[in-house]
């Protein structure tokens, strides 16, 4: 079959209405060959069409030639199949190639319709129909989608879109910053040592073609841009995979970069409110001069330093809806895409010029440098926050179709229907499709010689589209939002959070510490009392002889702390702590706890990962003499002794 035939004649063309209009002409008492030249249809064309009409005065003649006598279904058919296809790409629930020819099939089964032999052995419409019909409905075209997580499409829906925007509103407002002068946009992305390859020039036909990068994995530099509305860029921030920061990091960055390091190198609640000084100090924010600052609510960003500090300096932080920066963050919707590119080609500028030496994160910042002043021109910048809708500030920035896909997940009804199966493609009630319940779809049409049609049913009445079921219950939390952070009450609320993990680490500290000490071991404990024995050189403690404190335990002082195991018989035990902070309003002291040595038993030191926990003051035994002075280098001062002895209580 020709798949690309090149018309060669005019055949065939003429529409219905110009066919119509000649009969009328011809009717009206115009010779044929005045017709034909007026109209411009072959004579022969007009006497041909006249003579069918004439010999059915009653029926209905066929003004245009029959030449998709073959095509199972009809243009308006094939309309309501395309729709179809497009909205399911708009509910990212698209089809691929096979099952729209599967879609196709069990359209023609539906509406019992006479379709090829292959079709109902394949159980599918062929690969010729689906080539025809592409060509028919140019709309159509097969493309490779980016993935979407389901927590994005569900939560970008109106009303996550309707607070953002009613926040932002509240604030050009109450500020005045209508004029974008002083909104910005902080986001972080990652730069790493391993970069994406573009692509090459190689020898055709090749099945398997290379390039050269760092590693297997890279390292990541998380780098932070900030933005204008108006098209300015600030100098980002880099966070290196370091315990310390070195100013050689940032050899290459683009000038004013701040340069941080975390163990990770990402973006942490310790080292954010360096980044907020670091936006102060160039936008030159104050109580007089206020900015407004978008951002995405990461739990690095919000906290009660960062909100105390932005407050202090005229700094309003509104955050985004979550899992909706996709389409409502400028440096997402239309920056990052171009800083990424320009970072991937300044990277394999950097390994074709350097062959055989693997790049390392002090190579980054000379990249990033590159890349920040090819992608943040004013152009990329204004775009986003123009699509984004909030500079121009414009609330109908997204229409009705860009909401389809939360529509999978609205569950109107709390009560789920019987009929209804959870997860899966529910059509629509029609009673008047209540007659093909019984039918099976292995079936091949069949059609009756003089049965005509009346109702089309569409995919959408017999598939419907995809839904999500009924929840099932589970423990309900907090959802986030989209938030002016440095109002009052949600300062106060992030307050309150914040003072709530602290106690709940704190117990579980103490917990994860009792758990360990149930499971410690017996030979362990004999060792200890054997070591113990030998110590005479110290007043001993006896248990039994603890007298009530003269007074309560204040922050610098070292105590004792009794602990009880509950084991087959309960055992008590104690430790040596640092009172870290007074007594407060419950009567808890916070405490961080030392460990005895393993080699020398008269001395205790720090552990690696701080043991902090809040304890009741009844549980504090003893205040203990300062510690004897071991040295003065840092590893000497970091063993402690004192001068009574532990031999007569179990001291861990």
């Amino acid at each position: 079959m020709a798949r690309n035939r090149k018309r060669k004649t005019t055949i065939g063309l003429t529409s219905a209405e110009t066919m119509k209009n000649a009969l009328n002409l011809l009717e009206s008492g115009l010779s044929l060959r005045k017709v034909a030249e007026r109209t411009g249809v072959p004579f022969a064309t007009i006497f041909r069409y006249a003579k069918k009409q004439k010999e059915n005065p009653l029926g209905t003649v066929r003004l245009t030639p029959k030449y998709n006598s073959r095509q199972i279904f009809t243009a308006d058919q094939e309309k309501e199949l395309e729709k179809y296809l497009l909205t399911l790409a708009k509910m990212c629930y698209g089809m691929n190639t096979v099952e729209c020819r599967k879609l196709a099939y069990e359209m023609a089964i539906q509406n019992n319709m006479e379709a090829p032999e292959s079709w109902s052995k394949n159980k599918q419409a062929g690969l010729e129909w689906f080539r025809g019909f592409r060509k028919r409905h140019p709309k159509l075209s097969i493309r490779t989608p980016e993935g979407c997580s389901l927590s994005r499409m569900t939560a970008f829906n109106k009303h996550n879109i309707s607070v953002f925007f009613n926040n932002l509103e509240q604030v050009y407002s109450r500020f005045n910053m209508s004029d974008g002068s002083r909104v910005y946009n902080l986001d972080e992305t990652s730069t790493t040592t391993v970069q994406n390859p573009k692509k090459i020039i190689a020898g055709k036909g090749v099945k398997q073609v290379t390039k050269c990068t760092s590693g297997e994995r890279g390292h990541n530099v998380t780098t932070c841009c900030i933005i204008n509305a108006l098209g300015a860029a600030l100098p980002p921030a880099m966070i290196f995979p370091r315990k310390n920061f070195k100013i050689h990091m940032t050899n290459g960055a683009p000038h004013g970069t701040l340069g941080l390091a975390t163990s990770s190198g990402w973006m942490t609640s310790e080292i954010f409110p360096q980044v907020i000084d670091h936006f102060i100090k160039h936008t030159l924010s104050s109580q007089e001069k206020p900015t407004l600052l978008i951002m995405d609510n990461h739990e690095s960003h919000i906290s009660l330093a960062v909100i105390e500090k932005a407050k202090e300096n005229g700094v309003t932080i509104l955050t985004l809806p979550p899992h909706c920066s996709h389409r409502l963050q400028p440096l997402d919707v239309s920056v990052y895409a171009s800083f990424k590119a320009h970072y991937n080609s300044a990277v394999d500028n950097w390994m074709l010029h350097h062959p055989g030496q693997p790049m390392t994160i002090y190579q980054v910042a000379e990249c990033v440098g590159v890349a920040h002043d090819r992608s943040m021109t004013p152009s990329n910048i204004k775009s986003g926050f123009k699509r984004s809708g909030i500079f121009p500030f414009d609330r109908d920035v997204f229409n009705e179709s860009d909401f389809m896909s939360s529509a999978v997940t609205d569950r109107p009804e709390d009560i789920q229907k019987p009929d209804e199966i959870p997860g899966s493609w529910n059509a629509p009630a029609n009673d008047d499709n209540d007659h093909r319940k019984n039918q099976e779809p292995e079936q091949s049409p069949v059609k009756e010689p003089n049965e005509i049609q009346k109702v089309f049913i569409s995919p959408e009445q017999f598939r419907g589209f995809p839904k999500a079921g009924q929840r099932k219950g589970r423990t309900k939390r907090k959802k986030g939002r989209s938030m002016i952070a440095t109002d009052t009450p949600e300062k106060n609320i992030i307050e309150e959070k914040e003072q709530t993990k602290k106690k709940v680490c704190n117990k579980a500290v103490v917990k994860a510490k009792r758990k360990v000490l149930e499971s410690s071991d017996e030979d362990e404990q004999d060792n200890i009392s054997i070591y113990s024995e030998n110590e005479d050189w110290c007043p001993e403690i006896d248990s039994n002889y603890f007298e009530d404190l003269e007074r309560s335990p204040i922050i610098g002082d070292f105590v004792l702390v009794q602990f009880k195991i509950k084991d087959k018989h309960e055992k008590i035990v104690y430790f040596i702590g640092r009172v870290l902070k007074n007594k407060d309003e419950n009567g808890d002291i916070q405490i961080t706890f030392y460990r005895k040595h393993t080699k020398m038993i008269d001395k205790f030191i720090l552990p690696i990962v701080p043991d902090l926990s809040m304890v009741p003051e009844n549980d504090v035994k003893m205040i203990l003499p300062p510690p004897v002075e071991q040295g003065k280098t840092k590893r000497q001062t970091a063993l402690l002794s004192f001068s009574i002895g532990f031999n007569n209580i179990d001291v861990r």
